[in-house]
């Protein structure tokens, strides 16, 4: 059984996009130019995408930080420096919920 590869080509306006799949374990490799702008070939074998976590520090809220496990028991925060259990940390489908119910607060009735 061989791996499929999944191959997409970007050009440099769509940075953010290649670095997202970059830090999933995406390969990005230089593949020519169109009209002088440089464009990239990104690519990646069948089953060998990492999924990111996003955790929010429930101390200071101003840090967000990437993991690709949750096998921790305890993480530092890299902005306060706290040790924080990991169940502690605010996951972005959390703060999401925060934002949209502080949202709905701040409606007129």
């Amino acid at each position: 059984m061989s791996n499929v590869t999944y191959l997409k080509f970007f050009d440099t306006s769509e940075f953010d996009k290649m670095n997202e799949l970059h830090k999933r374990g995406w390969k990005i490799k230089p593949a020519g130019e169109i009209d002088g702008d440089p464009l990239c070939a990104v690519y990646i074998n069948e089953g060998d995408e990492r999924e990111i976590h996003t955790l929010h520090c429930p101390e200071c809220l101003d840090v967000e930080i990437d993991v690709y496990h949750l096998d921790w028991s305890v993480l530092t925060c890299p902005n306060c420096g706290t040790d924080v259990d990991l169940e502690d940390w605010i996951t972005a489908d959390q703060m999401a919920e925060v934002f949209k119910e502080l949202e709905e607060e701040d409606e007129p009735a």
